[in-house]
């Protein structure tokens, strides 16, 4: 294969280089917990790491417990019967940001997120993947199925390294809102059939934004406009509409600059700022100054309505060629509504309190207070309960608020987490002309799992059957059931799976399962040199005003009546050559 200038990250870039990693990386207990089993000498023994972040691993000791009782009859070494797995969760592990430092590693099979596949598997580093060719692509014996018949083109190309694959997609990682459904019920927080609040007009609900009657998100904004209505009038009840961590506030609130534009763009238009082969279907059409052609305005707020005019424009993988897939229009919208939201038309930038800039507030903070809103444990300042109404975060959420959860169950079991009333929430269109175009989600966490090239004989074989079996369809569905999480894979949830899990794990399961989901990674020279910019949305979204280089929510936030437009002109040139 052809020797690319490829970054090999360590640790400490690692978490940098997708974006989301200071959120995910935090999460988890605070010591690593390791298999204490004392070792059974008659048994296949097996390693297995997997990252304690925020779907953490209790999926996994029950996919290695089935296993275990799957083989106990099976012999993969001369003299052993069964195999018998110990579980390594750990929120860091070099061996899997340092590829120098696989090797040595006591870890022998992986589940875990931020992996350079590229770097790992190129000439220049040696490959330390087992080849899993096999695995992939024949008939499991727990399902009857392929591995392969369950991935997407996108990731079937990027993983085939010379024909051969050395790694399965393992988990999803997107950005979005997530919304308090008790509180939104309570207080009748939806949009009606004209466009209108519920709340001032009991009228029935609207459609939402899949434009259909009857379907889990009626009455949730459907537009920008009926968004920041929604934002306006929630917090002149005295709640907080949006809240996010202080601390991470720039990469949470660029993530969902990312989630918003991959909606608006979809697949596609979305993937041509990974491959730079194709046509951009909807790029902004820009003056002569490099501004977008034609902004109107009605009443000092835009008229969404067509009132960007676009164009298509060929990107080809070359030095400037490849800057029309940096202008679409949801890079335009993303930014308008981030600026939006930071801007607030309620009275300067109220939407969220001071919390959602404060460098101490984490994630877990962020989450507790969501978790806390509108019950008899709301978190309280000056007397005050603080409640919020949606939250900023990734699908893994819930599972991080686990604790937050457990101790207010103590107090209350009807406040068991179970019992509890939360759900992702569709992200509304700047038109209303694509009112029902099918969601699309950005899933940028690099999540894999793998096994040691260094394994052989038996203990190889034993690796093997442990990947057949965790991505056979029964085990996808176990994985899902104790996450909330769908894995970016092709399999059904039976109706009697969404008994067990809570209702927001059932939102998000079959949101996902409606939606389309861009699988970014690409093996072309430039992307892999520059996957940290392209990918991490932090680095992705920034641009230069007055000498000083911001990424989009520092830049609304730091920079008075700086406008959506001028902030995508921005963005524009300071992509525009790459």
């Amino acid at each position: 294969m052809k020797m690319k200038n490829k970054f090999i990250p360590t640790l400490l870039s690692a978490l940098t280089l997708a974006g989301v990693a200071s959120s995910l990386a935090a999460c988890g207990p605070n010591k690593p917990i390791d298999s204490a089993d004392v070792e059974d000498p008659n048994k296949t023994q097996l390693n297995v790491y997997s990252y304690n972040g925020g779907y953490r691993a209790e999926w996994l000791d029950k996919t290695a417990a089935a296993f275990e009782e799957a083989v106990k009859d099976k012999s993969y070494e001369d003299g052993k019967t069964g195999v018998q797995i110990h579980i390594h969760r750990d929120k860091a592990n070099k061996a899997v940001t340092d590829v120098t430092q696989l090797d040595s590693s006591k870890d022998e099979v992986f589940f875990t997120e931020h992996v350079d596949y590229d770097g790992y598997t190129q000439a220049q580093s040696g490959n330390r993947f087992l080849d899993l060719t096999d695995v992939v692509t024949e008939t499991s014996p727990y399902d009857s199925k392929t591995i392969e018949s369950k991935m997407n083109d996108a990731q079937k190309s990027f993983l085939q390294q010379n024909g051969r694959y050395y790694a399965i997609p393992h988990y999803s990682g997107f950005y979005g809102l997530i919304y308090n459904v008790e509180m939104f019920q309570k207080n009748n927080f939806y949009i009606d059939v004209d466009g209108n609040l519920c709340a001032l007009t009991n009228k029935e609900k609207g459609n939402g934004p899949d434009g259909v009657k009857g379907t889990d998100d009626d009455g949730l904004p459907a537009t920008f406009d009926q968004f920041f209505d929604l934002c306006t009038y929630i917090r002149s009840q005295s709640i907080y509409s949006v809240h996010w961590t202080g601390q991470y506030y720039t990469m949470h609130l660029s993530e969902l600059y990312r989630a918003l534009a991959a909606n608006i763009d979809g697949v596609d238009n979305t993937m041509l700022s990974s491959t730079y082969d194709g046509t951009v279907t909807n790029a902004v059409k820009l003056n002569a100054a490099g501004e977008p052609a034609e902004i109107t305005y009605e009443e000092g707020r835009p008229v969404h309505a067509a009132s960007v005019i676009t164009e298509s424009v060929k990107v080809e993988d070359k030095q400037g060629s490849r800057e029309g897939a940096y202008r679409t229009l949801g890079n335009y919208y993303g930014g308008e509504f981030i600026q939006r939201l930071l801007h607030s038309e309620y009275g300067g930038n109220d939407y969220f309190s001071t919390k959602a800039f404060t460098d101490t507030y984490s994630h877990l903070n962020a989450q507790s207070d969501f978790v806390r809103s509108d019950t008899a444990y709301a978190t309280k300042e000056n007397g005050k309960a603080m409640n919020y109404a949606m939250l900023v975060d990734g699908p893994w959420w819930e599972s991080e608020a686990r604790e937050t959860f457990d101790q207010m169950e103590k107090s209350d079991p009807n406040l068991a987490k179970e019992k509890r009333n939360f759900a992702w929430m569709p992200l509304p269109f700047p038109t209303q002309g694509m009112v029902g175009t099918k969601p699309t989600l950005y899933d940028n966490i690099s999540a894999f799992a793998f096994a040691k090239a260094s394994l052989s004989g038996g203990k190889a074989a034993a690796a093997k059957d442990l990947l057949r079996f965790a991505y056979s369809d029964n085990q996808l569905v176990e994985f899902t059931k104790d996450t909330g999480v769908k894995r970016n894979l092709k399999y059904d949830i039976p109706e009697d799976a969404y008994k067990s899990m809570t209702p927001y794990g059932k939102s998000l399961a079959r949101y996902m399962d409606g939606a389309n989901v861009v699988f970014p990674y690409v093996n072309t020279t430039y992307f892999q040199s520059n996957f940290q910019t392209l990918t991490g949305s932090t680095q992705y979204y920034q641009a230069s005003f007055s000498g000083k280089t911001y990424n989009a929510p520092a830049a609304f936030r730091s920079i008075n009546n700086l406008s959506a437009e001028d902030w995508f002109s921005a963005f524009y040139r300071a992509k525009k050559g790459n």
